[in-house]
């Protein structure tokens, strides 16, 4: 169907096949995934930055050149690396998670205020609000959102989206299938081609999916996909920043 990947969409789940794959990728070229164990969706880019930057960070341990599981508790007790060790990645960490909040939020607003059919000022207002860090919380939204009758359901759809902050929503990153040192190793002698990859997983990263050559589809067939996944579970979150997801859902 496609020149560099396949998809075989099910009932209850999504087969992936790539033909085209990255040297550093270790997962195999035909992978499945249930619907009911995606709960993230995310960029290859991502991943890759922020397990490279976990690199330079524990450059002085001696890490396996093959290692793929780099969650904490298993460099503490595979390499013995102390707490302290970390620290240099919490602030990117939730840089990230409220990057990936406000994103996931502005587009259910989106979706709200056209259902509700509030006015554009209204609507530009609330936006503009939540950008403001002290307003970015869901007991401001609430407090905008009550003149509207707003369904239950929908306002505990945007509390689902503000928790994202709170959990550990960046914990699949760090349970890999890629050998990024070997990617490391690639992207001296030139640029690697990564912004065409997403990545399906399930809360810990310990079932993935890489679809590597997703963005080589064309844009009528990357929304079917995610449109497809999102109605089979419709509590997959995409942990992309708001220009991806406008892609990807349309511009509201």
């Amino acid at each position: 169907m496609f020149l560099f990947s396949k998809t075989i969409i099910e009932n209850t789940k999504v087969t992936i096949i790539n033909y085209l794959r990255h040297p550093f990728v270790q997962s195999p070229m035909r992978q499945t995934m249930f619907y009911n164990d995606i709960v993230y969706v995310y960029h290859l880019s991502e991943e890759i930055d922020l397990l490279c930057e976990l690199n330079k960070i524990l450059k002085k341990y001696k890490i396996s050149k093959k290692e793929t599981d780099f969650s904490t508790e298993n460099l503490k007790q595979k390499y013995k690396i102390p707490e302290e060790a970390f620290k240099g990645l919490e602030k990117a960490i939730e840089e990230n998670k409220k990057n990936y909040t406000l994103a996931n939020v502005l587009i259910t607003t989106d979706m709200l205020t056209n259902k509700y059919k509030i006015s554009k000022a209204d609507k530009k207002l609330i936006k503009k609000g939540l950008k403001d860090n002290k307003n970015f919380n869901m007991d401001y939204l609430q407090s905008i959102l009550c003149a509207y009758a707003i369904e239950p359901k929908d306002i505990a759809m945007l509390k689902d989206e503000f928790s994202q902050i709170s959990n550990n929503t960046l914990t699949p990153f760090f349970r890999t299938k890629l050998n990024i040192k070997k990617y490391i190793r690639i992207e001296k002698m030139g640029p690697t081609k990564l912004a065409t990859g997403i990545i399906l997983s399930n809360e810990d990263g310990t079932k993935k999916a890489y679809f590597l050559n997703f963005y080589d589809l064309n844009l009528k067939n990357c929304r079917y996909f995610v449109k497809t996944l999102k109605e089979k579970n419709p509590k997959i979150k995409f942990l992309m920043r708001k220009p991806s997801l406008k892609v990807l859902f349309g511009s509201h």
